[in-house]
């Protein structure tokens, strides 16, 4: 568990600085026009967005031994050679060190991401297990995104210059990836024979699974969710509380929260099921996201409330999604014999950037139309208020109408299990 938790951290550390430090820095480049480096950022999500697929095909039919821990190797390295350029050389050096260096990082983080979503599947087999897999490398995943924007912050209060402190977050990213590399030696990394049938034959059994296509639809609706508070509320807390410090203050408690909701959702989740608690989790979101509208001039303890609430929530379903896609390739392998854990992941995974995408968008259109420069009670503010609260409780409680009564339980997995079981006996009688 300790292994493979920290083996979440160097994309934890590494994620934050390339969209808050690094692309920022381009923007603010004289010779550099904005709109070109906005072009290049979209450019690579697109990429991001192939890379994904091909990484979850490569993964679950290369013969590569060990594959799941050559494919974290390969996405660390790669991550370390697209950053080093950025966050080493200094901001004029023009936009096709951007592109270039974004390509590799981003490509690195795809196989990196989607070798570990994948690999906890084949770690563990138990319903629960997988649950305390995720719950640990969410944790790391916390620590790692404190990392990732504190070291920055914290070097330039001390008197750096801003290349000094990013040449000192690069030196901890090298040094959490190496101690990440050797640490996932510890981890076994079987090979399960390929999946039977072609693209054609694929794209049929994964359409047909019922379970799968609610998790996906419940997985996108939280994604998009997510976006709208966070992205607007530094103009909340400058321009409708009047109180812009109490942002960072805000996002501080909501990891803190996080951090605290994640031990406490796990453990939940083993006494009940996983999707029953994230369908509580969903639930109290949308109760602490209702509140939102209420805010006005002056309340800046109850934003800073509100804020640990969600950062509670988050915390509560942060691992449990990951764990409940875990169990989906079960079923698949329940009627063929061998899972495809990495193309499931990859697909998940681009559900929810697909739902990041929509969710950021929204945010950004309300910042644009409806700009917190009116007085406190004007449509245009409570325009913003109610894009931050309401549409995200809306989409929450539209996910958990869909993981209710959700079909694969821990009765369900444990019967999926032992027909895998059987299966790979038969097969093993067969060949010998």
């Amino acid at each position: 568990m300790f292994a493979y938790a920290l083996a979440a951290l160097p994309l934890a550390v590494s994620v934050p600085p390339f969209f808050l430090q690094i692309a920022p820095q381009r923007l603010e480049a004289p010779e550099v026009a904005a709109v070109a480096v906005i072009a290049v950022l979209i450019g690579l999500r697109l990429l991001d967005a192939v890379a994904v697929l091909l990484a979850g095909a490569w993964g679950d039919t290369t013969a590569v031994r060990s594959r799941r821990r050559m494919g974290w190797w390969l996405g660390a390295g790669l991550t370390l050679a697209g950053l080093a350029p950025l966050l080493l050389l200094k901001p004029g050096t023009g936009l096709l060190v951007l592109l270039g260096g974004g390509a590799l990082t981003n490509v690195g983080w795809v196989l990196m991401r989607i070798s570990h979503l994948a690999w906890a599947a084949e770690l563990a087999a138990g319903y629960h297990d997988r649950t305390r897999l995720f719950t640990a490398a969410q944790l790391a995943t916390l620590i790692g995104i404190g990392l990732g924007l504190g070291t920055p912050l914290f070097a330039v209060e001390l008197g750096a210059a801003r290349i000094e402190a990013l040449t000192g977050l690069y030196l901890l990213l090298a040094g959490v990836t190496a101690l990440a590399a050797v640490a996932i030696l510890a981890l076994p990394d079987r090979q399960p024979a390929a999946p039977p049938g072609g693209p054609g034959v694929i794209a049929r059994r994964l359409g047909g699974l019922r379970a799968w296509r609610r998790l996906l639809g419940a997985h996108g609706l939280t994604v998009a969710a997510n976006p709208l508070p966070a992205a607007l509320l530094l103009p909340i807390a400058g321009g409708i509380v009047g109180d812009a410090s109490a942002a960072p203050l805000a996002v501080a408690g909501y990891l803190l929260a996080a951090l605290a909701g994640l031990p406490l959702g796990a453990a939940l989740a083993m006494r009940y099921s996983k999707h029953a608690i994230w369908c509580a989790a969903l639930i109290l979101a949308a109760a602490v996201l209702i509140w939102i509208p209420l805010l006005g001039p002056g309340h800046t303890l109850p934003l800073l409330i509100l804020a640990a609430l969600l950062g509670l929530t988050g915390g509560l379903d942060w691992a449990l999604a990951a764990a409940i896609q875990a169990d989906i390739p079960d079923v698949e392998a329940a009627h063929t014999g061998a899972p495809r854990a990495g193309l499931h992941f990859a697909i998940w995974s681009l559900a929810g950037r697909l739902g990041l995408l929509l969710g950021g968008a929204a945010a950004l259109l309300t910042m644009a139309l409806a700009p917190p420069t009116a007085n406190p009670g004007t449509g245009e503010v409570c325009t913003l208020l109610l894009v931050a609260g309401i549409a995200p409780a809306a989409l929450k409680l539209t996910a958990m109408a869909l993981m209710w009564d959700f079909p694969v339980d821990e009765i369900r997995h444990g019967e999926l299990q032992r027909r895998i079981a059987e299966r790979r006996a038969a097969a093993s009688d067969t060949a010998g």
